[in-house]
C-alpha cells in the first residue's frame, strides 16, 4: 500500500532568479524557493503557472537543486503554447509553483545505471544495452 501524499504538497509564490536560453528552444529556469529546494528528491517535478492567460499548470521535472542557496533549476523545451509563454517570463517575475511532486528514486554511487536483465557495453563512445 502506498503512503499518502496528503498535506505534503504546497503552493508557493517563487521568484525567477535566472532564465537562460540555449540552442533548440531549450531553457534553464532558476527559481527561488528554500522550501521546495529542501524537500526535493531525485526524480520529482513541480507544477507551475506559466501565465495568467493559461489556467492549466505545466508539469516540469526538477533538473537540479541548490539547498544552500534555496534554489532549484528547471530544464524545458518550448513545444507548445504553455512553454512558449513560460519562455517569455523574465527575471524578477513571480511564478505560482506546486511541489515537489512525484515518486523519487534513490541515487547510487555506481557510475553505470542499474539495468536488470540487460547486458551493457561500450561501442565507439556510445553506451548501449542489449537484452540477454
Amino acid at each position: 500500500m502506498n503512503k499518502s501524499n496528503r498535506d505534503s504538497i504546497q503552493v508557493f509564490d517563487c521568484q525567477i532568479l535566472a532564465h537562460y536560453q540555449f540552442e533548440g528552444n531549450q531553457y534553464i529556469l532558476t527559481i527561488d524557493s528554500p522550501e521546495i529546494a529542501k524537500a526535493t528528491k531525485p526524480g520529482q517535478f513541480v507544477h507551475l503557472t506559466v501565465s495568467d492567460a493559461l489556467a492549466m499548470r505545466r508539469p516540469i521535472s526538477i533538473m537540479s537543486v541548490d539547498v544552500e542557496n534555496g534554489t532549484f533549476d528547471l530544464l524545458y523545451k518550448v513545444v507548445g503554447e504553455g512553454t512558449r509563454q513560460l519562455a517569455d517570463r523574465k527575471v524578477g517575475e513571480v511564478l505560482s509553483v506546486i511541489g515537489p511532486i512525484g515518486n523519487s528514486f534513490k541515487m547510487t554511487d555506481k557510475k553505470l545505471p542499474l539495468l536488470i536483465g540487460r547486458r551493457c557495453r561500450y561501442a565507439t563512445n556510445d553506451f548501449y544495452c542489449a537484452r540477454y
